[in-house]
């Protein structure tokens, strides 16, 4: 079995993958849920085994991932965690999808019957318990040296021979179980380097089987192909064994690359003990850790190489404030070399002002760290003033943080220290520059401002006077809070508060005054702290800028283009909705009609009768899911007629008056000289459906719904103010409720397919979308009125139409009606369609003649010498789609008459789910009456 372990501790993993491949399983690695779901998107998986907490994503996420993903929910998943294991955390990962959650540590034969239980597998061999990788690898030792005081024993006792021959089977016993189960390989020799025994862990490790090396020699010359290397390995192996037969002292370990038969290199480490005839060997796969501290290595190495190429300083300090490390471009920024500068005092680096300003920086994150709940990544920046090597002054910025040891306190200072003197003295000339140019101010349009650091207005220029609307000699003097409201003020405040504090200019900073007249206007401000010769803060100055209009126009462009998301949001989602409803339509159309086949085979006392019913009944169902979402994405097959609103509703009342029971009241208003409307009935009966529907579920109880039809026009002037309307006359159908209402949360995501604030199994979210699709469908749009705790209010307005009201249609017969041997062609790519189909006429006395491909059908037509009666073929097909083959068809045989079949409707037969005047269609998917009657009816029978 092939099991993925999940893991970002590589000892875990290490000691997981031993436990499990001494159990015969094939394991896989990762480090965290990212490096997880790569390998699992290969596939190959069996199972997955996963801790919680790792960078990047932890194990929650990858359950989560994994359980919601078609390709990979099958795959069992068990948490296996050392934290996180309180009841809630449990709940929460079998809540996601995990198949079970075992805390760290456990017994090996409880984690070993998880898996199995998981996977419903017996047979998996039991392990001894396993801790940490150190005591596993101990505890192997511990077992080879029992082994040899049990063999010493032995031979101390030879004159009870049975006896200690049984004692020697039961301790060989034991050794192979715990051989044969344990995570390490294990080899045993004689002193004349015969191979006695090699464990499933070392022949799984290498790949060679103990009879390919009968000899230690033999393995040598499989596993070190290089000879320099088998040379250097054999000798000081042999240096070891004789060390350690000699002293009976474990020798140190040692580490080789072996070559496996698959040809890939392990970093083998190999632990040996030996007695006067036995050497016992434990080889351990070492190449994550060594891949792992390389990669470390490379790390450490390519920091570095960073840290001494950058223009920054790059440094770290002990906690008595020493340099320990400097990079070289220290030298860049005060012209001394490295070593120098490490020796140099902090008075040596740093003026007086600028040491005591550090000094109080690093005393006050000493007392942060008193702090249990203090950041342990936070950092600090301060600029000061340094010392360069010809005693001059550069200005700096220093990001510093705590360097930490593994338990979180802080063992020394890390920093970057950059060079800002060009900055600071860019900032200086901006001030001198500022009040050298003051006198243009009072020829720019914008406003400029100063005040003091109470807000107070001590001098501004004529467009400050215009923006505010005040004199001078009012102006002067007057605090902001006099031309702003409070929640502005609050704002103003804030952002003259940042300003003060870090010395830094707000720029593009926009809040809303009161001119003195009480109208209000938006303003983009800038603000930067003023300072004295001293270099003392004495208030701010600024620009500012009437936005106003600009205001307006973003707003008015911020509403359209979320509107226009909206819309396109919509139109892409009833796109895939009615491409999953085509393909589901071909699959429920042969359960459909094999259903209804077999029906008519079994008696209806037969047991099975009642299977097939509920069968069909289930297709039945889930037809009407793909009628809904065909709805919605508008590809739903209609026949429009001209229609008053008020008769079809005043038809469909009894009917609605049962779907929302007896508790609610039904009121029925309908508007007086109603406008007729172009539009298919049973849509009518579809939107009223699902909307008193919701207007029962959000009610609850006892309540009152309202249905209301009327005439209304609107004018462009009116479209403009309210941007979801569209100018015309319109007919209108409301539905009201006192229900529980919506908030806007709810009201913006209302019409999106599956979204449903229903319990689980009460809806399937398809409802109003089928409402949104149908309207849409019709050029209509809708209104939706509600807020909670105040009912809701739906109002569709449905295009205004002049025609004539359209003639009632005539109920056809209540059985199939049957052919009379007239000849059908019947197109179809889908091949189990194309047979049903042609079973069901064929049954019902026509004379069908079958083609998978539009190329088929010509070629058939051609050659078939008699009169073909009717043509039925699906819309969209490869290399033509079926209005293309019907006219080729027509040109061989003019009285041709043709039937169309689909999912849904395509443009080739109709105009936005419209069919054209004369066009013959049946929806997928149908019952095999239903093709009956129409096929009746189009051949005009």
């Amino acid at each position: 079995m092939n099991i993925l372990i999940v893991d970002d501790r590589e000892e875990n993993r290490y000691l997981l993958e031993r436990l499990l491949q001494g159990n015969g399983h094939t394991v896989r690695q990762a480090a965290n849920g990212a490096e997880a779901m790569e390998i699992l998107t290969a596939g190959g998986i069996d199972l997955v085994i996963s801790d919680i907490l790792m960078p990047v994503m932890d194990g929650f996420q990858l359950c989560r991932k994994v359980k919601t993903d078609e390709t990979l929910h099958a795959i069992p998943f068990i948490v296996y965690t050392a934290t996180y294991t309180g009841p809630q955390d449990e709940a929460f990962a079998l809540k996601i999808g995990a198949d079970r959650f075992i805390q760290k540590p456990c017994e090996v034969d409880v984690l070993l019957s998880a898996i199995n239980e998981v996977m419903a597998v017996g047979g998996g061999r039991v392990a001894e318990p396993v801790q940490e990788e150190e005591a596993l690898k101990l505890y192997s030792e511990r077992l080879i040296r029992k082994l040899e005081q049990k063999m010493l024993q032995a031979e101390q006792e030879l004159q009870a021979r049975q006896e200690a021959e049984q004692a020697l089977r039961e301790s060989e016993s034991r050794f192979r179980l715990l051989a044969e189960t344990a995570p390490v390989g294990i080899i045993i020799e004689d002193r004349d380097q015969n191979v006695l025994y090699v464990s499933p862990t070392c022949i799984s490790l290498c790949g060679y089987a103990p009879e390919e090396t009968p000899t230690m020699e033999a393995w040598f010359s499989l596993v070190c192909p290089d000879e320099t290397l088998r040379n250097r390995v054999r000798a000081e192996w042999a240096a070891a064994v004789e060390t350690a037969t000699k002293t009976g002292v474990e020798i140190q370990p040692m580490e080789f690359p072996v070559t496996c038969r698959d040809g890939t290199v392990r970093d083998i480490e190999f632990r040996m003990s030996a007695t006067q005839d036995l050497d016992f060997v434990v080889l351990s796969d070492v190449t994550s850790r060594r891949r792992a501290e390389q990669a470390l290595r490379e790390s450490e190495r390519k920091y570095r190489r960073l840290a001494e190429n950058t223009s920054d300083v790059v440094w770290t300090a002990d906690m008595n404030l020493n340099t320990t490390y400097v990079s070289p471009s220290v030298e860049r920024l005060v012209g001394e070399p490295v070593g120098l500068h490490i020796q140099r005092t902090m008075e040596e680096k740093f003026p007086a002002d600028s040491l005591n300003r550090l000094y109080a920086v690093f005393a006050k994150e000493l007392e942060n760290e008193k702090d249990p709940a203090c950041d342990k990544n936070r950092s600090r920046l301060v600029e000061v003033q340094h010392f360069r090597a010809d005693s001059s002054t550069v200005w700096v910025s220093i990001n510093i943080s705590f360097i930490r040891d593994t338990t979180g306190r802080p063992i020394g200072l890390q920093g970057i220290t950059r060079d800002i003197t060009e900055r600071k003295q860019a900032e200086q000339a901006l001030r001198e520059s500022e009040e050298r140019y003051r006198t243009i101010l009072e020829n720019i349009e914008a406003g400029y401002y100063e005040v003091d650091l109470a807000g107070n207005f001590t001098f501004f220029n004529q467009a400050m006077c215009q923006i505010l609307g005040y004199a001078e000699d009012e102006l002067l003097g007057m605090n902001n809070r006099s031309y702003m409201d409070d929640e502005n003020a609050k704002k103003v405040f804030h952002t003259f508060n940042q300003v003060f504090t870090s010395g830094k200019t707000a720029k593009a900073f926009d809040w809303e005054l009161i001119r003195k007249d009480n109208t209000r206007c938006f303003v983009d401000t800038s603000i930067a702290l003023m300072r004295d010769a001293e270099n003392n803060p004495v208030g701010f100055r600024g620009i500012a800028r009437d936005i106003s209009e600009w205001k307006q126009a973003e707003a008015e462009r911020e509403r359209l283009s979320t509107q226009l998301l909206q819309a396109q949001k919509m139109e892409s989602v009833g796109r895939l909705a009615g491409g999953v409803a085509h393909d589901f339509n071909n699959m429920l159309s042969v359960i459909l009609g094999y259903t209804e086949l077999a029906m008519h085979r079994v008696p209806p006392h037969d047991p099975l009768y009642e299977d097939l019913r509920e069968i069909l009944s289930a297709a039945k169902r889930s037809s009407e899911i793909t009628r809904q979402l065909l709805a919605f994405a508008r590809k739903q097959t209609s026949s429009p007629k001209v229609i008053d609103l008020s008769d079809t509703v005043e038809n469909m009342l009894k009917m609605l008056r049962r779907l929302i029971g007896e508790d609610i009241d039904l009121a029925w208003n309908p508007g007086p000289g109603l406008w007729t409307v172009n539009m298919d009935p049973a849509q009518i009966s579809q939107i009223l459906a699902n909307l008193l529907v919701n207007a029962r579920d959000a009610i609850g109880g006892v309540g009152k719904v309202t249905i209301e039809t009327g005439n209304v026009s609107f004018d462009q002037d009116y479209c403009e103010d309210h941007n979801e309307f569209l100018p015309g006359d319109y007919v209108v159908l409301a539905v009201s409720d006192d229900g529980c209402g919506m908030d806007r949360k709810t009201r913006d995501r209302l019409f999106e397919p599956f979204f449903t604030t229903k319990e689980v199994g009460k809806g399937t979210g398809l409802g109003l979308a089928t409402v949104y699709g149908i309207v849409s469908q019709n050029n209509g749009f809708i209104n939706v009125y509600s807020e909670p705790g105040q009912g809701t209010t739906f109002r569709i307005y449905l295009p205004r139409h002049g025609g004539a009201l359209s003639t009632a249609h005539q109920p056809g017969p209540a059985t199939a009606p049957r052919g009379t041997g007239e000849t059908i062609l019947v197109v179809e790519d889908e091949a189990a369609i194309l047979k049903l189909t042609q079973r069901v006429l064929s049954g019902l006395g026509y004379t069908v003649l079958t083609a998978e491909t539009p190329a088929q059908a010509l070629k058939l037509a051609m050659e078939h010498s008699d009169r073909i009666d009717l043509l039925i073929t699906d819309v969209i097909m490869p290399e033509m789609n079926g209005r293309d083959l019907a006219d080729r068809l027509n040109a061989l045989q003019p009285d041709l008459k043709i039937l169309y079949m689909s999912g849904y409707t395509a443009d080739v037969i109709a105009h936005r789910g419209i069919l054209e005047p004369g066009v013959h269609f049946i929806q997928k998917p149908f019952s095999n009456q239903d093709l009956a009657k129409k096929v009746k009816a189009v051949l005009g029978g």
